[in-house]
């Protein structure tokens, strides 16, 4: 086997394992935990390095570097020097990940199979969580225990699903495959089951706006929509039928009454004022990574923008809203240009329109749920753009370019 292929294989491991619980080892009465899609993820890496592969330095890669580097000097600030320590692993990591898959290959059956890994680790994940709501909590709604996995709580955990739902959708739509519509579906069950009503609401609105993009799209014959819409209509009353208890449930419970006043986002707003106060108090060098404390008690931000502010100050929040740029216009200068590549498999072909779709959902959710600034958010955000990246970097030059936002069906 070629050496370049090994690297492939472990990435793809990487990505399949990625949350799979961690093995924990106890030494010394300490318990040392180690992730799994990490142990592949580094492997991967030593690989790559033992056989002198080259990486190549792009934009998105030079502005997050740039960004740890700067933020690290939040370290002076730091109230926890082990939960710096902590975070600046995670940074590290997602830089890893984008700078080993972004370069990673060119050959089109080994990013089929990166392809497959990263949405087959998210599906993992959804089977996890429907096996917890049923075998451990009965199949029900539960109020105060809701879906935790040994890797997340369930609002953490339903952030993952709204890459999963436009990959899942847009495979359908392209291919009435029954496997993309296990997709879907599983990202669906997965998203109802943590009992997540942001990601809910989002995964909703998603659904709605891309049924109206088909419908008024002047690509799209007639017969054509109606038959796309009817399939949908198909697919989304199945996905709904197999919900309905477990939803009808947290009606009854009131959890969608009057949202504006739900305890969790009011929670949520005083978490906020917290932030902005101590990136008032430190905005050039910020606070240091995962160090923002109130009344003795370190907490998230659970909005991605103030967590960048307060962790590690103005300079450094501007170098990574660069990076989120450049990954927004990069997935969607992907995605639009993807129509004429006829002789692409649609799971490559498809990929980067689910990957930008999905990343907007995944940053919207960002604004009430620490979904980027945590270490498996911003590994599978920067999977995703090395993917799309390699996809955009095929040797295959189309001869016109669509200018269609959301690609015809």
């Amino acid at each position: 086997m070629e050496k370049k292929k090994i690297s492939v294989i472990l990435l793809s491991l990487s990505l399949i394992t990625l949350f799979f619980p961690p093995i924990i080892i106890s030494i010394a009465g300490f318990g040392l935990v180690i992730p799994i899609g990490e142990i592949f993820l580094y492997l991967s890496v030593a690989f790559r390095i033992k056989f002198n592969a080259r990486i190549k330095i792009d934009r998105v890669l030079l502005l997050y570097g740039l960004y740890i580097y700067f933020s690290f000097f939040s370290l002076i600030n730091s109230i926890s020097v082990s939960r710096f320590v902590i975070g600046f692993q995670w940074y590290v990591t997602g830089f890893v990940a984008l700078a080993l898959v972004a370069r990673a290959t060119q050959n089109k059956k080994e990013i089929l199979l990166l392809v497959r890994s990263f949405y087959l680790g998210i599906i993992l994940l959804a089977l996890q969580v429907i096996a917890n709501t049923l075998f451990v909590n009965g199949g029900r709604f539960l109020v105060g225990n809701k879906i935790q996995l040994s890797i997340g709580g369930s609002n953490f955990l339903a952030t993952f699903f709204l890459f999963l739902i436009p990959l899942g959708f847009n495979y359908f739509l392209e291919k009435k495959r029954i496997r993309y519509f296990a997709i879907f579906t599983l990202a669906m069950v997965g998203l109802v089951y943590t009992a997540s009503r942001s990601a809910l609401l989002i995964a909703i609105g998603y659904i709605l706006i891309k049924i109206i993009l088909v419908l008024f799209s002047r690509h799209i014959s007639v017969p054509r929509k109606i038959q796309s819409l009817l399939t949908v209509s198909v697919l989304i009353g199945l996905v709904s039928w197999s919900i309905k208890d477990f939803i009808l449930e947290q009606f009854s419970y009131g959890r969608f009454d009057d949202l504006s006043e739900q305890g969790n986002l009011l929670s949520r707003v005083q978490v906020f004022e917290v932030y902005w106060e101590k990136f008032i108090s430190h905005p050039i060098l910020g606070n240091g990574y995962l160090n923002v404390e109130d009344d003795q008690v370190f907490l998230m931000a659970h909005n991605w923008p103030l967590q960048f502010l307060a962790d590690g100050g103005f300079l450094s929040t501007l170098l990574i809203i660069g990076v989120v740029f450049y990954l927004v216009w990069t997935a969607y200068n992907t995605a639009r240009n993807m129509n004429d590549r006829a002789e692409l498999d649609v799971e490559i072909k498809r990929f980067p329109v689910g990957y930008f779709e999905g990343l907007i959902l995944f940053l919207v959710h960002g604004f009430f749920e620490p979904n980027f600034n945590s270490k498996l958010g911003l590994i599978i955000v920067f999977s995703g753009y090395g993917l799309t990246k390699l996809i955009k970097n095929m040797e295959v030059e189309s001869n016109e370019k669509n200018n269609d936002l959301f690609p015809r069906l």
